[in-house]
C-alpha cells in the first residue's frame, strides 16, 4: 500500500491532497492491462535517503517546437 506522507515542488513543501494515496493505489492495481495515468504522464524516480525510501514523481514536459512560416 501506497501513502503520501510528503510533497515537495522544488524546494518547498506543499500539503498532501486528501485521497493522493488511494488515487495512487488505484492506478498501480492491475485492472484489465490498462496503463496507469501516473506510468503515462510521470517519470518514476527513487531515492534512499536518510534510511527511508522516497518516490518521486516528475511530471513529464511536452516540448513543443514552434513551427515558423517563411512570408
Amino acid at each position: 500500500m501506497i501513502v503520501v506522507t510528503e510533497m515537495k515542488v522544488g524546494n518547498h513543501k506543499v500539503s498532501v491532497p486528501e485521497g493522493l494515496s488511494e488515487l495512487l493505489n488505484d492506478s498501480w492495481v492491475v485492472k484489465g492491462k490498462r496503463n496507469s495515468v501516473v506510468n503515462e504522464e510521470y517519470d518514476r524516480v527513487v531515492e534512499y535517503k536518510n534510511g527511508h525510501f522516497v518516490t518521486k514523481l516528475i511530471k513529464k514536459v511536452e516540448v513543443k517546437q514552434s513551427v515558423r512560416s517563411a512570408v
